[in-house]
Protein backbone atom coordinates (compact mmCIF):
# COMPACT_ATOMS: atom_id res chain seq x y z
CA UNK A 1 0.00 0.00 0.00
CA UNK A 2 2.94 2.55 0.43
CA UNK A 3 3.23 2.28 -3.51
CA UNK A 4 -0.05 2.94 -3.97
CA UNK A 5 0.27 6.18 -1.77
CA UNK A 6 2.89 7.60 -4.47
CA UNK A 7 -0.19 8.22 -7.01
CA UNK A 8 -3.49 9.65 -6.50
CA UNK A 9 -6.47 8.79 -5.16
CA UNK A 10 -8.50 7.73 -8.82
CA UNK A 11 -5.44 5.93 -9.62
CA UNK A 12 -5.09 4.03 -6.48
CA UNK A 13 -9.01 3.26 -6.58
CA UNK A 14 -8.34 2.37 -10.64
CA UNK A 15 -5.38 -0.48 -9.54
CA UNK A 16 -7.50 -2.00 -6.21
CA UNK A 17 -10.52 -2.49 -8.73
CA UNK A 18 -7.94 -3.95 -11.64
CA UNK A 19 -6.47 -6.48 -8.89
CA UNK A 20 -9.44 -7.26 -7.15
CA UNK A 21 -10.87 -8.31 -10.64
CA UNK A 22 -7.82 -10.34 -11.79
CA UNK A 23 -8.13 -12.03 -8.43
CA UNK A 24 -11.62 -13.06 -9.22
CA UNK A 25 -11.00 -14.11 -12.79
CA UNK A 26 -8.22 -16.74 -11.60
CA UNK A 27 -10.37 -17.78 -8.52
CA UNK A 28 -12.96 -18.69 -11.02
CA UNK A 29 -10.80 -20.39 -13.32
CA UNK A 30 -9.39 -22.49 -10.96
CA UNK A 31 -12.90 -23.30 -9.57
CA UNK A 32 -13.82 -24.70 -13.10
CA UNK A 33 -10.22 -26.64 -14.14
CA UNK A 34 -11.15 -28.54 -10.35
CA UNK A 35 -14.90 -28.98 -11.24
CA UNK A 36 -15.06 -32.83 -11.18
CA UNK A 37 -18.73 -32.61 -12.83
CA UNK A 38 -17.18 -31.27 -15.88
CA UNK A 39 -17.53 -33.49 -19.53
CA UNK A 40 -13.93 -34.44 -20.31
CA UNK A 41 -13.20 -34.25 -24.25
CA UNK A 42 -13.75 -37.16 -25.60
CA UNK A 43 -11.64 -38.02 -29.50
CA UNK A 44 -11.79 -40.60 -31.84
CA UNK A 45 -8.84 -42.96 -30.83
CA UNK A 46 -7.31 -46.09 -32.20
CA UNK A 47 -6.40 -48.11 -29.27
CA UNK A 48 -5.52 -51.71 -27.86
CA UNK A 49 -7.78 -53.10 -25.68
CA UNK A 50 -5.68 -55.39 -24.08
CA UNK A 51 -6.54 -58.81 -21.87
CA UNK A 52 -3.21 -59.89 -20.28
CA UNK A 53 -1.86 -62.60 -18.50
CA UNK A 54 -0.74 -60.75 -14.72
CA UNK A 55 0.57 -64.18 -13.27
CA UNK A 56 -2.53 -65.56 -12.11
CA UNK A 57 -5.11 -65.20 -14.17
CA UNK A 58 -6.34 -62.22 -16.79
CA UNK A 59 -6.66 -58.37 -16.48
CA UNK A 60 -8.05 -55.94 -18.88
CA UNK A 61 -7.16 -52.74 -19.62
CA UNK A 62 -6.78 -50.05 -22.53
CA UNK A 63 -4.19 -48.61 -24.26
CA UNK A 64 -4.53 -44.87 -26.19
CA UNK A 65 -2.76 -43.26 -28.33
CA UNK A 66 -1.42 -41.04 -25.38
CA UNK A 67 0.54 -44.14 -23.91
CA UNK A 68 3.82 -45.46 -25.88
CA UNK A 69 4.55 -48.66 -24.32
CA UNK A 70 2.83 -51.79 -23.64
CA UNK A 71 3.91 -54.36 -20.83
CA UNK A 72 3.50 -58.21 -20.97
CA UNK A 73 4.67 -61.32 -19.19
CA UNK A 74 7.09 -63.64 -21.17
CA UNK A 75 5.84 -66.94 -22.39
CA UNK A 76 1.91 -66.24 -21.64
CA UNK A 77 -0.99 -65.41 -24.35
CA UNK A 78 -1.56 -62.18 -24.20
CA UNK A 79 -5.40 -60.45 -26.10
CA UNK A 80 -4.44 -56.83 -27.57
CA UNK A 81 -8.06 -56.22 -29.49
CA UNK A 82 -7.31 -53.28 -32.06
CA UNK A 83 -10.47 -50.69 -31.92
CA UNK A 84 -11.69 -47.56 -32.84
CA UNK A 85 -13.02 -45.65 -30.04
CA UNK A 86 -13.72 -42.05 -27.77
CA UNK A 87 -11.03 -41.68 -25.43
CA UNK A 88 -11.21 -39.30 -22.95
CA UNK A 89 -8.68 -38.62 -19.41
CA UNK A 90 -10.61 -38.48 -16.42
CA UNK A 91 -8.55 -37.04 -13.59
CA UNK A 92 -10.22 -38.10 -10.13
CA UNK A 93 -8.09 -41.70 -11.20
CA UNK A 94 -5.75 -39.73 -13.15
CA UNK A 95 -5.82 -42.43 -16.68
CA UNK A 96 -7.64 -42.58 -19.85
CA UNK A 97 -10.73 -44.27 -20.30
CA UNK A 98 -12.80 -45.35 -23.48
CA UNK A 99 -16.27 -44.97 -24.36
CA UNK A 100 -17.17 -47.87 -25.41
CA UNK A 101 -21.00 -47.57 -25.84
CA UNK A 102 -21.12 -44.51 -27.79
CA UNK A 103 -18.22 -45.82 -30.54
CA UNK A 104 -15.99 -49.84 -30.60
CA UNK A 105 -15.21 -50.49 -34.01
CA UNK A 106 -12.58 -53.60 -34.47
CA UNK A 107 -9.88 -52.22 -36.86
CA UNK A 108 -8.68 -54.58 -39.76
CA UNK A 109 -4.99 -55.65 -40.19
CA UNK A 110 -1.76 -57.29 -39.41
CA UNK A 111 -0.23 -56.73 -35.84
CA UNK A 112 3.44 -56.66 -36.96
CA UNK A 113 6.25 -57.33 -34.36
CA UNK A 114 9.94 -55.41 -34.76
CA UNK A 115 12.89 -56.94 -32.97
CA UNK A 116 16.06 -54.62 -33.62
CA UNK A 117 14.38 -52.97 -36.74
CA UNK A 118 13.22 -55.57 -38.23
CA UNK A 119 10.05 -57.55 -38.73
CA UNK A 120 10.04 -60.92 -36.57
CA UNK A 121 6.77 -61.79 -36.36
CA UNK A 122 3.24 -60.78 -38.04
CA UNK A 123 -0.22 -61.85 -36.18
CA UNK A 124 -3.17 -62.11 -37.94
CA UNK A 125 -6.52 -60.94 -36.17
CA UNK A 126 -7.78 -64.96 -34.60
CA UNK A 127 -10.99 -65.86 -33.37
CA UNK A 128 -10.80 -66.59 -29.51
CA UNK A 129 -12.83 -66.77 -26.20
CA UNK A 130 -11.83 -66.98 -23.04
CA UNK A 131 -13.32 -69.83 -20.59
CA UNK A 132 -13.31 -70.35 -16.87
CA UNK A 133 -12.91 -74.20 -16.42
CA UNK A 134 -14.35 -73.33 -12.90
CA UNK A 135 -16.55 -70.98 -12.94
CA UNK A 136 -16.29 -67.37 -13.54
CA UNK A 137 -14.86 -66.21 -9.99
CA UNK A 138 -12.34 -68.61 -10.07
CA UNK A 139 -8.77 -67.84 -11.30
CA UNK A 140 -8.27 -70.07 -13.35
CA UNK A 141 -8.67 -68.94 -17.37
CA UNK A 142 -7.69 -70.47 -20.92
CA UNK A 143 -7.41 -68.26 -23.73
CA UNK A 144 -8.93 -70.57 -26.77
CA UNK A 145 -8.11 -69.42 -30.28
CA UNK A 146 -10.02 -70.68 -33.36
CA UNK A 147 -12.55 -73.78 -34.17
CA UNK A 148 -11.72 -74.43 -30.48
CA UNK A 149 -13.09 -71.26 -29.42
CA UNK A 150 -16.00 -71.58 -31.51
CA UNK A 151 -16.66 -75.16 -30.42
CA UNK A 152 -16.49 -74.15 -26.79
CA UNK A 153 -18.66 -71.40 -26.73
CA UNK A 154 -21.30 -73.39 -28.53
CA UNK A 155 -21.20 -76.42 -26.30
CA UNK A 156 -21.65 -73.27 -23.41
CA UNK A 157 -24.71 -72.12 -24.83
CA UNK A 158 -26.41 -75.43 -25.72
CA UNK A 159 -25.68 -76.50 -21.49
CA UNK A 160 -27.00 -72.72 -20.67
CA UNK A 161 -30.01 -73.39 -22.49
CA UNK A 162 -30.34 -77.10 -21.24
CA UNK A 163 -30.56 -75.30 -17.75
CA UNK A 164 -33.19 -72.80 -18.59
CA UNK A 165 -35.29 -75.77 -20.05
CA UNK A 166 -34.65 -77.91 -17.15
CA UNK A 167 -34.89 -74.34 -14.82
CA UNK A 168 -38.78 -74.42 -16.52
CA UNK A 169 -39.48 -78.08 -16.25
CA UNK A 170 -38.14 -77.38 -12.70
CA UNK A 171 -40.80 -74.45 -12.02
CA UNK A 172 -43.60 -76.66 -13.16
CA UNK A 173 -43.02 -79.57 -11.83
CA UNK A 174 -42.55 -77.86 -7.84
CA UNK A 175 -45.50 -75.69 -8.65
CA UNK A 176 -47.54 -79.18 -9.13
CA UNK A 177 -45.51 -80.79 -6.10
CA UNK A 178 -46.60 -77.99 -4.10
CA UNK A 179 -50.26 -78.31 -4.89
CA UNK A 180 -50.35 -81.96 -4.30
CA UNK A 181 -48.92 -81.26 -0.80
CA UNK A 182 -51.03 -78.61 -0.19
CA UNK A 183 -54.10 -80.50 -1.12
CA UNK A 184 -53.12 -83.64 1.20
CA UNK A 185 -53.09 -81.30 4.08
CA UNK A 186 -55.93 -80.01 3.22
CA UNK A 187 -57.79 -83.54 3.47
CA UNK A 188 -55.33 -84.48 6.63
CA UNK A 189 -57.15 -81.17 7.82
CA UNK A 190 -60.50 -81.33 6.77
CA UNK A 191 -61.37 -85.07 6.11
CA UNK A 192 -59.25 -86.37 8.81
CA UNK A 193 -57.63 -88.59 6.35
CA UNK A 194 -53.59 -90.26 6.61
CA UNK A 195 -51.37 -90.73 4.42
CA UNK A 196 -48.75 -93.89 4.70
CA UNK A 197 -44.94 -92.76 3.75
CA UNK A 198 -45.32 -94.02 0.02
CA UNK A 199 -48.30 -91.91 -0.78
CA UNK A 200 -46.35 -88.60 -0.14
CA UNK A 201 -44.17 -87.55 -3.32
CA UNK A 202 -40.44 -86.29 -3.00
CA UNK A 203 -40.09 -82.65 -4.02
CA UNK A 204 -38.81 -82.54 -7.69
CA UNK A 205 -34.68 -82.25 -7.86
CA UNK A 206 -33.28 -78.68 -8.73
CA UNK A 207 -31.34 -78.67 -11.92
CA UNK A 208 -27.64 -77.89 -11.85
CA UNK A 209 -26.73 -74.80 -13.74
CA UNK A 210 -23.11 -75.25 -15.49
CA UNK A 211 -20.05 -75.32 -13.34
CA UNK A 212 -18.24 -73.34 -15.90
CA UNK A 213 -18.53 -70.07 -18.28
CA UNK A 214 -17.12 -69.33 -21.65
CA UNK A 215 -17.01 -66.13 -22.82
CA UNK A 216 -18.50 -64.74 -26.10
CA UNK A 217 -16.48 -65.37 -29.68
CA UNK A 218 -14.22 -62.42 -30.52
CA UNK A 219 -11.36 -61.61 -32.60
CA UNK A 220 -7.95 -60.09 -31.21
CA UNK A 221 -4.53 -60.62 -32.18
CA UNK A 222 -2.80 -63.48 -29.61
CA UNK A 223 0.54 -62.21 -28.63
CA UNK A 224 2.83 -64.56 -27.04
CA UNK A 225 6.36 -63.68 -27.42
CA UNK A 226 10.09 -64.20 -25.41
CA UNK A 227 11.59 -62.15 -23.25
CA UNK A 228 13.07 -59.24 -24.91
CA UNK A 229 11.89 -55.40 -26.03
CA UNK A 230 9.76 -55.30 -29.51
CA UNK A 231 8.28 -52.12 -31.21
CA UNK A 232 4.07 -53.35 -32.48
CA UNK A 233 2.10 -52.04 -35.34
CA UNK A 234 -0.63 -52.89 -37.14
CA UNK A 235 -0.89 -53.13 -41.04
CA UNK A 236 -3.27 -52.59 -43.25
CA UNK A 237 -2.39 -53.46 -47.33
CA UNK A 238 0.61 -51.08 -48.04
CA UNK A 239 0.23 -48.73 -44.17
CA UNK A 240 0.80 -48.77 -41.23
CA UNK A 241 -2.60 -47.30 -38.49
CA UNK A 242 -1.76 -44.03 -36.76
CA UNK A 243 -1.82 -44.23 -33.31
CA UNK A 244 -0.87 -48.35 -33.19
CA UNK A 245 3.13 -48.13 -32.90
CA UNK A 246 4.12 -49.35 -29.52
CA UNK A 247 7.30 -50.10 -27.90
CA UNK A 248 6.60 -53.52 -26.29
CA UNK A 249 8.13 -54.49 -23.40
CA UNK A 250 8.05 -58.67 -22.68
CA UNK A 251 9.33 -59.35 -19.15
CA UNK A 252 9.71 -62.35 -17.30
CA UNK A 253 10.23 -63.27 -13.53
CA UNK A 254 13.60 -63.07 -11.78
CA UNK A 255 13.54 -65.96 -9.41
CA UNK A 256 10.31 -67.98 -8.07
CA UNK A 257 9.59 -69.07 -4.06
CA UNK A 258 6.94 -70.07 -1.75
CA UNK A 259 4.95 -67.52 0.24
CA UNK A 260 3.87 -67.79 3.64
CA UNK A 261 0.58 -66.30 4.21
CA UNK A 262 0.15 -66.31 8.42
CA UNK A 263 -3.33 -65.92 9.68
CA UNK A 264 -3.28 -65.66 13.71
CA UNK A 265 -6.25 -66.70 14.93
CA UNK A 266 -7.08 -63.38 17.01
CA UNK A 267 -6.32 -61.82 13.74
CA UNK A 268 -8.03 -63.98 11.11
CA UNK A 269 -9.18 -60.84 9.11
CA UNK A 270 -5.56 -59.15 8.65
CA UNK A 271 -3.22 -61.82 7.57
CA UNK A 272 0.45 -61.56 6.72
CA UNK A 273 2.49 -62.34 3.67
CA UNK A 274 6.04 -63.42 3.65
CA UNK A 275 7.13 -64.26 0.16
CA UNK A 276 10.86 -64.96 1.00
CA UNK A 277 12.77 -67.02 2.85
CA UNK A 278 14.72 -64.44 4.19
CA UNK A 279 11.95 -62.97 6.31
CA UNK A 280 11.46 -63.61 10.07
CA UNK A 281 7.78 -64.29 11.10
CA UNK A 282 7.76 -62.82 14.75
CA UNK A 283 4.39 -64.11 16.49
CA UNK A 284 2.73 -64.01 19.76
CA UNK A 285 2.06 -66.67 21.85
CA UNK A 286 -1.29 -65.61 23.04
CA UNK A 287 -3.26 -67.84 20.10
CA UNK A 288 -2.86 -70.65 17.32
CA UNK A 289 -1.62 -69.48 13.50
CA UNK A 290 -2.91 -70.99 10.40
CA UNK A 291 -0.61 -71.24 7.49
CA UNK A 292 -1.45 -71.18 3.74
CA UNK A 293 1.17 -71.78 1.05
CA UNK A 294 0.99 -70.15 -2.04
CA UNK A 295 3.66 -70.42 -5.61
CA UNK A 296 5.15 -66.83 -5.80
CA UNK A 297 7.60 -65.04 -8.51
CA UNK A 298 9.45 -61.59 -8.24
CA UNK A 299 8.52 -59.31 -11.03
CA UNK A 300 10.43 -55.91 -11.90
CA UNK A 301 7.82 -53.88 -10.18
CA UNK A 302 8.09 -51.05 -12.79
CA UNK A 303 7.21 -53.31 -15.80
CA UNK A 304 4.45 -55.24 -13.53
CA UNK A 305 2.68 -51.86 -12.31
CA UNK A 306 2.53 -50.77 -16.10
CA UNK A 307 1.01 -54.07 -17.10
CA UNK A 308 -1.47 -54.07 -14.63
CA UNK A 309 -2.31 -50.31 -15.20
CA UNK A 310 -1.66 -49.36 -18.88
CA UNK A 311 -3.64 -46.92 -19.19
CA UNK A 312 -2.00 -44.12 -16.07
CA UNK A 313 0.72 -42.35 -17.60
CA UNK A 314 2.28 -42.18 -13.97
CA UNK A 315 2.12 -45.96 -12.96
CA UNK A 316 4.68 -47.27 -11.62
CA UNK A 317 7.40 -43.65 -12.01
CA UNK A 318 10.07 -44.47 -9.44
CA UNK A 319 9.99 -48.33 -9.73
CA UNK A 320 12.15 -49.33 -12.32
CA UNK A 321 15.04 -51.03 -9.41
CA UNK A 322 12.27 -52.25 -7.29
CA UNK A 323 10.57 -56.11 -7.22
CA UNK A 324 7.73 -56.91 -6.62
CA UNK A 325 6.50 -61.03 -5.37
CA UNK A 326 3.15 -62.06 -7.12
CA UNK A 327 0.88 -65.07 -6.37
CA UNK A 328 0.95 -67.44 -9.41
CA UNK A 329 -1.01 -70.66 -8.42
CA UNK A 330 -3.97 -71.33 -6.50
CA UNK A 331 -3.33 -72.88 -2.50
CA UNK A 332 -1.24 -75.36 -2.44
CA UNK A 333 -2.95 -78.45 -1.21
CA UNK A 334 -0.35 -80.84 -1.58
CA UNK A 335 2.59 -80.04 0.82
CA UNK A 336 3.20 -80.84 4.34
CA UNK A 337 4.93 -78.68 7.22
CA UNK A 338 7.95 -79.53 9.32
CA UNK A 339 8.24 -77.72 12.53
CA UNK A 340 12.07 -77.98 13.76
CA UNK A 341 13.31 -76.89 17.03
CA UNK A 342 17.25 -76.36 16.32
CA UNK A 343 18.15 -79.97 14.14
CA UNK A 344 15.13 -81.88 15.95
CA UNK A 345 12.01 -81.92 14.29
CA UNK A 346 8.97 -81.65 16.92
CA UNK A 347 5.96 -82.02 14.42
CA UNK A 348 5.27 -82.47 11.11
CA UNK A 349 1.81 -80.97 9.77
CA UNK A 350 -0.97 -81.42 7.38
CA UNK A 351 -3.81 -79.39 6.32
CA UNK A 352 -6.77 -79.42 7.57
CA UNK A 353 -9.98 -77.38 6.83
CA UNK A 354 -11.70 -75.16 9.27
CA UNK A 355 -14.73 -73.01 10.17
CA UNK A 356 -15.18 -69.32 11.27
CA UNK A 357 -18.19 -69.39 13.80
CA UNK A 358 -19.80 -66.03 14.19
CA UNK A 359 -20.36 -64.85 17.58
CA UNK A 360 -24.18 -64.84 18.63
CA UNK A 361 -25.81 -61.42 19.44
CA UNK A 362 -24.75 -58.32 18.39
CA UNK A 363 -20.86 -58.21 19.78
CA UNK A 364 -18.56 -58.60 17.26
CA UNK A 365 -16.28 -62.19 17.65
CA UNK A 366 -15.09 -65.41 16.37
CA UNK A 367 -13.98 -69.04 16.85
CA UNK A 368 -11.89 -71.32 14.80
CA UNK A 369 -12.90 -74.73 14.41
CA UNK A 370 -11.79 -77.78 12.49
CA UNK A 371 -14.67 -78.38 9.90
CA UNK A 372 -17.15 -81.41 10.23
CA UNK A 373 -19.37 -81.76 7.92
CA UNK A 374 -21.67 -83.62 10.67
CA UNK A 375 -21.09 -81.39 13.44
CA UNK A 376 -23.49 -79.80 15.08
CA UNK A 377 -21.64 -76.10 14.59
CA UNK A 378 -20.85 -76.97 10.97
CA UNK A 379 -23.71 -79.08 9.39
CA UNK A 380 -24.58 -77.59 5.92
CA UNK A 381 -22.06 -75.51 5.57
CA UNK A 382 -18.99 -75.47 3.66
CA UNK A 383 -15.44 -74.81 5.24
CA UNK A 384 -14.15 -71.59 5.75
CA UNK A 385 -10.43 -72.13 4.41
CA UNK A 386 -8.26 -74.63 4.84
CA UNK A 387 -4.84 -73.91 6.78
CA UNK A 388 -1.79 -75.45 8.46
CA UNK A 389 -2.23 -74.78 12.56
CA UNK A 390 0.29 -74.51 14.98
CA UNK A 391 0.37 -74.60 18.28
CA UNK A 392 3.80 -73.55 19.92
CA UNK A 393 4.90 -72.80 23.01
CA UNK A 394 7.60 -69.35 22.79
CA UNK A 395 10.71 -69.98 21.32
CA UNK A 396 12.65 -70.23 17.77
CA UNK A 397 10.94 -72.82 15.27
CA UNK A 398 12.34 -73.01 11.82
CA UNK A 399 9.31 -74.45 9.10
CA UNK A 400 9.91 -75.92 6.25
CA UNK A 401 7.23 -77.19 3.43
CA UNK A 402 7.84 -80.27 1.98
CA UNK A 403 6.20 -82.49 -0.35
CA UNK A 404 3.96 -85.18 0.16
CA UNK A 405 7.09 -87.45 -0.45
CA UNK A 406 9.26 -85.15 1.77
CA UNK A 407 11.24 -83.56 -0.06
CA UNK A 408 12.23 -79.89 0.89
CA UNK A 409 10.43 -77.31 -1.31
CA UNK A 410 12.63 -74.40 -2.68
CA UNK A 411 12.00 -71.55 -1.16
CA UNK A 412 9.74 -73.09 1.46
CA UNK A 413 12.23 -72.00 4.84
CA UNK A 414 10.93 -69.61 7.12
CA UNK A 415 12.17 -68.99 10.77
CA UNK A 416 9.37 -68.27 13.05
CA UNK A 417 10.05 -66.42 16.44
CA UNK A 418 7.15 -66.92 18.90
CA UNK A 419 7.54 -63.88 21.52
CA UNK A 420 6.64 -63.80 24.89
CA UNK A 421 4.42 -61.28 26.89
CA UNK A 422 5.77 -58.70 29.33
CA UNK A 423 3.45 -59.71 31.69
CA UNK A 424 3.87 -58.52 35.11
CA UNK A 425 7.09 -56.56 34.36
CA UNK A 426 5.35 -53.93 32.10
CA UNK A 427 6.83 -51.50 34.74
CA UNK A 428 10.30 -52.01 33.28
CA UNK A 429 9.42 -50.25 30.23
CA UNK A 430 8.85 -47.02 32.44
CA UNK A 431 12.53 -47.14 33.58
CA UNK A 432 14.30 -45.23 30.61
CA UNK A 433 11.38 -42.65 31.12
CA UNK A 434 12.11 -41.81 34.87
CA UNK A 435 16.41 -41.88 34.14
CA UNK A 436 15.79 -39.27 31.49
CA UNK A 437 13.80 -37.48 33.80
CA UNK A 438 16.47 -38.21 36.66
CA UNK A 439 19.28 -36.89 34.43
CA UNK A 440 17.24 -33.75 32.79
CA UNK A 441 16.38 -32.08 36.78
CA UNK A 442 20.05 -32.94 37.68
CA UNK A 443 21.25 -30.30 34.36
CA UNK A 444 18.74 -27.95 35.44
CA UNK A 445 19.47 -27.94 39.08
CA UNK A 446 23.45 -27.62 37.94
CA UNK A 447 22.78 -25.25 35.39
CA UNK A 448 20.52 -22.97 38.09
CA UNK A 449 23.63 -22.96 40.68
CA UNK A 450 26.51 -21.78 38.16
CA UNK A 451 23.99 -18.80 36.77
CA UNK A 452 23.53 -17.87 40.58
CA UNK A 453 27.26 -18.30 41.02
CA UNK A 454 27.71 -15.98 37.76
CA UNK A 455 25.67 -12.80 39.11
CA UNK A 456 26.30 -13.14 42.72
CA UNK A 457 28.07 -10.20 44.26
CA UNK A 458 31.14 -10.61 46.16
CA UNK A 459 30.84 -9.76 50.08
CA UNK A 460 30.78 -6.33 51.19
CA UNK A 461 30.15 -5.23 47.90
CA UNK A 462 26.72 -3.70 48.62
CA UNK A 463 27.79 -0.61 50.25
CA UNK A 464 29.67 0.57 46.96
CA UNK A 465 26.69 0.37 44.31
CA UNK A 466 26.34 3.69 43.05
CA UNK A 467 24.15 4.57 40.13
CA UNK A 468 24.89 6.57 37.24
CA UNK A 469 22.33 9.71 36.22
Amino acid sequence: MAALGLVSSSRRAYVLCLLVACTLLASYDLCCAADPSSVPVMEDQFVYGVTVWDGLSYSSGLVPEQIDEVHVIAGSDNVFAPFDTKVYFWPITGEYMADWASKQSLVEGVLEVLRDGRIARSIPLETYTLMYPEGFNSPNVEVLVGDEAISAYEEYRRAVSDFNESADRYKQALADYNATIAEMFRQLREEGRTFAREEIPTPPPEPEPPSYYVQSVRKAFIVNLPHGQYTIRVRQEDQIVPGSTKKLFVFEPRRSGLSFVVRPEDTYTVPLRSDSREHTLYLSEASPIYIQLFDVKEYNAYHYTRMMHPASPTAGLGMQNEFVWVISSPQRTDMRIKVYEGDRVVSEIDQKQYFVVQTEGTALGYRIIEWDPVATETIGTQPTFRAFELRLSPGEYRLQAVSTSGEPISGGERVLKQVRGIGRLWWTALIPLFAGICVYAVRRYRIGVARFDAVRLPEGSEGNITLES
